[in-house]
């Protein structure tokens, strides 16, 4: 049945704001705006969010979602150059097996708060891959270049991305990060 998500607001991509409507939804796809007195439970399953503010989903352009790690081993700082210098000390004593876990956290944290869409800055050969599939986030997966060796080009993992039939929300791309 197709759903209808009633609020009493509605923040809109033009940065505006209707008031009592409903989105609609069919097969996981918005397809309609109605106003909220137009529902008709024959029709709609409806969701009442009551007296609340529906917003579009967030985007975060530019993750690492490898890095939830540090969040509890991190001192406080002032530079962006004192949080690398702390990340690259972290980083050679950190197991490159416990990625695929860091990165389930930090993508649950991502959903939880709002985010639909992320852009994953990925230098660990594919083992943010996988859980970044399962979670089902919209992705630009941009395998950087700059930290990988020249070798890393013409890996297997590198190759299978880039020439994949998308069939998810998952967009390959080379990042000179």
């Amino acid at each position: 049945m197709v759903q209808a998500l009633k609020a009493k607001y509605i923040l809109t991509p033009n940065q505006s704001y209707i008031k009592d409507y409903a989105v609609i939804i069919n097969n996981d796809l918005i397809v309609d705006i109605i106003p909220s007195v137009n529902l008709d439970k024959r029709k709609y399953k409806i969701i009442d969010l009551k007296n609340s503010v529906l917003l579009p989903g967030f985007v975060n352009a530019h993750i690492h979602l490898e890095l939830y790690w540090v969040n509890s081993k991190l001192k406080p700082f002032k530079t962006f150059t004192e949080w690398l210098m702390q990340i690259i000390e972290l980083k050679k004593a950190f197991n490159n097996n416990n990625i695929p876990n860091s990165v389930k956290k930090s993508l649950n944290d991502c959903i939880n708060s709002g985010v639909t869409t992320i852009g994953e800055i990925s230098s660990y050969d594919g083992l943010d891959y996988e859980p970044i599939i399962k979670s089902g986030i919209r992705t630009v997966y941009f395998y950087e270049l700059t930290n990988s060796t020249i070798g890393n080009i013409n890996k297997s993992f590198l190759n299978k991305i880039l020439k994949k039939k998308r069939k998810s929300l998952i967009y390959p791309r080379i990042f000179p990060h």
